[in-house]
């Protein structure tokens, strides 16, 4: 039987969005300066790369970030994240053109990200 509203105890938390990645700001750190501008309380939750191994088999399509909706719902990857929470908060451009635009500085952020790492994962000291 499904509980509703008016049954639940008072004490009782609502549930409330949940950010999951890496402990690294990364390409989830677009979603959470989102929510902090928004002052949204919310749940950032930072796998170690152990926690991260044994619990991918809930992520959506197997990789993170994903987000955790209130309703259970996860909505896997950065952009489909950005583009939700910027949809949720009325944070879009006020016509076609504006959006479009967003759109590209969201992609050519995510262009710098894939080079970052071989520069980040660099060993030699020289």
């Amino acid at each position: 039987m499904a509980s509703n509203s008016d049954s639940q105890s008072q004490n009782e938390v609502p549930p409330k969005l949940k950010l999951t990645y890496f402990p690294v700001r990364g390409i989830a750190e677009v979603a959470r300066m989102i929510l902090v501008h928004q002052q949204v309380d919310f749940i950032d939750e930072r796998l170690s790369q152990k926690e991260w191994a044994d619990s991918r088999n809930i992520s959506p399509y197997g990789y993170m970030p994903y987000l955790t909706l209130e309703s259970g719902v996860k909505i896997g990857g950065s952009i489909p994240i950005y583009s939700y929470l910027v949809g949720r908060y009325g944070l879009g451009g006020q016509s076609d053109i504006e959006n479009f635009l967003l759109m590209s500085a969201v992609d050519c952020l995510k262009e710098i990200w894939a080079k970052i790492p071989p520069y980040h994962l660099e060993t030699d000291p020289v």
